[in-house]
């Protein structure tokens, strides 16, 4: 897959499915009712769990912290698919003249550094070059000395929403 818009078009297409996952996961936790996706029921059992399907079975809870942990590792795979096209595309994109592209590609890299040794539990990490930077585009807003050693948080990123909309950005400035 050497191409760089179906790349980025198999992000999307898993960002958006970890979003449906998650979505139905906090649900599913919060009402009583709603089975979890991992019922163990198999195809034609009739509702029935199957032997073999059995230890595939996921508490509520562990089904939410399993969607989380999906949801960090599609971020990071954004990430390096972003940041990856974005190497192949633009070189010099950390000194190019367009200031919100430099940001963009500061984020993405930063987001892709951070996950990449925790996917499960990311911490930021910054260079010393970005330390004192406020990098800002859009809905994003990164200070790195506020968030140097902290836990990567959604609202810090803005989320998977804001991940797709960072794709956008991205196939916009190489396309």
């Amino acid at each position: 897959m050497d191409n760089w818009k179906e790349r980025l078009r198999l992000a999307e297409q898993v960002l958006k499915l970890v979003v449906a996952v998650r979505t139905r996961a906090l649900l599913a936790k919060t009402n009583p009712a709603l089975p979890t996706l991992s019922s163990g029921e198999a195809p034609g059992s009739k509702g029935k769990p199957s032997p073999d399907t059995n230890n595939m079975v996921l508490s509520k809870e562990e089904e939410d912290e399993a969607s989380a942990a999906l949801e960090n590792s599609a971020v990071y795979l954004a990430a390096c698919q972003m940041d990856s096209v974005l190497e192949a595309k633009l070189p010099n994109r950390f000194e190019h003249p367009d200031r919100n592209l430099r940001n963009v590609c500061s984020i993405i890299r930063l987001l892709k550094v951070s996950f990449a040794e925790s996917p499960f539990k990311p911490v930021w990490k910054f260079p010393k070059e970005r330390k004192g930077r406020l990098l800002e585009f859009e809905k994003i807003s990164l200070f790195p000395p506020e968030l140097d050693g902290r836990p990567v948080r959604r609202r810090d990123y803005g989320g998977p929403l804001t991940l797709l909309r960072l794709l956008e950005f991205v196939r916009e400035k190489v396309g």
